[in-house]
């Protein structure tokens, strides 16, 4: 078993924290403004979702952190582990950004360091499942080490597994 991930993570420009109830207003937004049109189902936002994200992680879930620029301080997305469409003990990495903070290398900084967290913290393997049609996710994830691994269908959209062996990670840029 893993050992707990940290409370915060700090990057070279950013600063990682655990969400907090106030993080409803913020997370709606990012909500509201992703579109998908393969998806039948369009996400929901709501004060419970983030409630749900802040209690999980204070039960030792796996932890979403919100992702601050230390320039301004203010939200730009969120960035973490769930179990998602894979487990516990090799979890998911997730990350969402604001379209207006995509190109600057936010994401691929967040998730390094949250993959840096997760191997300290004893994760020897991290998935993260992709719709075919995210190159952004893929240029990420390829710039972390993580391959390709296989694929499946999930609401109508083909989904890539990519994987990531932490024990790889001294070959990542």
């Amino acid at each position: 078993m893993a050992a707990q991930m940290p409370r915060t993570i700090t990057t070279e420009r950013l600063s990682l924290r655990y969400f907090e109830p106030d993080d409803t207003v913020w997370h709606r937004r990012l909500v509201a403004e992703r579109v998908n049109p393969n998806r039948r189902h369009p996400p929901q936002a709501d004060p419970a979702v983030v409630q749900s994200i802040v209690d999980g992680t204070e039960r030792g879930w796996l932890p979403l952190y919100v992702v601050l620029p230390e320039a301004t301080g203010e939200p730009v997305g969120y960035c973490g582990l769930i179990v998602g469409r894979a487990s516990t003990a090799e979890p998911e990495i997730a990350y969402e950004l604001f379209r207006e903070f995509h190109g600057r290398g936010y994401a691929t900084e967040a998730a390094r360091g949250v993959v840096t967290a997760a191997a300290a913290a004893g994760f020897s393997r991290l998935w993260a499942t992709v719709g075919d049609w995210n190159d952004d996710s893929f240029r990420v994830l390829d710039k972390l080490g993580f391959v390709r691994d296989h694929s499946t269908k999930s609401d109508g959209e083909t989904l890539v597994w990519c994987r990531l062996d932490t024990d790889s990670l001294h070959g990542a840029g």
